[in-house]
């Protein structure tokens, strides 16, 4: 899908993408690496799709037209909550197409559900979620469905930050991207929202951050023997 730069205006018009080059942004991966370097930018596609219906109503039609361009057959689509789950509700409202929502931290009560809403043991599905950085929540939402009798068509992402844009997989799921974080920093670039400096730093730093984790990843298992 060629670069769409009304929906990148967009983006940036509402807040999805912001730049702090002084503090910067801590982010999920933190979590269990809190000394990582911090991002330079942030993407947050969380409020926006909340609290502005028009954007909500774009984004849900640009990946309307992302699903359909991509030729993926399926019968259900589900979000990856709960950033994106906004966005899958309109989607699903708008194609008629019936949504399902997977529960990774299971219920112990009631009818202890795995999966949210109607659907059927070999019905195909597809994935959608906000972004992509390492993918694994995506790959925990596959293994859910998968053991629940569900075909996993497709991923799909509004963004694609990951350090590795070229991956055209989630594990051995097909993976889309509606935009490569790199086009968009050069779109930011472009359009003067960044400066040069700050558009190389941006650009390196996905990798800088997968570098640390293969590196402290690669401490523990050694110092688990």
């Amino acid at each position: 899908m060629r670069f769409n730069t009304q929906m990148a205006e967009e983006l940036i018009r509402n807040d999805a993408i912001m730049f702090d080059p002084e503090g910067g942004w801590t982010l999920n991966t933190h979590r269990r690496y809190p000394d990582a370097p911090r991002s330079p930018f942030y993407i947050d596609l969380r409020a926006p799709l909340r609290s502005r219906p028009r954007f909500r109503r774009k984004a849900a039609r640009y990946m309307e037209q992302l699903i359909w361009e991509s030729g993926i057959f399926f019968h259900c689509i589900s979000d990856a909550p709960q950033a994106v789950t906004p966005l899958v509700v309109a989607l699903s409202d708008m194609t008629d197409f019936p949504m399902i929502s997977p529960r990774l931290a299971a219920k112990d009560h009631g009818l202890e559900k795995e999966i949210d809403g109607f659907w059927k043991a070999g019905q195909s599905v597809i994935v959608i979620d906000d972004l992509r950085t390492s993918g694994r929540t995506l790959e925990e939402i596959i293994d859910l469905y998968r053991c629940n009798g569900l075909v996993v068509s497709a991923c799909l992402t509004l963004i694609d930050r990951a350090a590795n844009e070229d991956d055209p997989h989630i594990g051995d799921v097909p993976y889309i991207a509606g935009f490569r974080w790199s086009e968009l920093l050069y779109f930011c670039r472009d359009q003067q929202i960044v400066t040069y400096e700050l558009y190389d730093r941006c650009i390196r730093y996905p990798a800088e951050l997968q570098a640390y984790v293969d590196t402290h990843e690669s401490i523990r298992a050694t110092s688990s023997v």
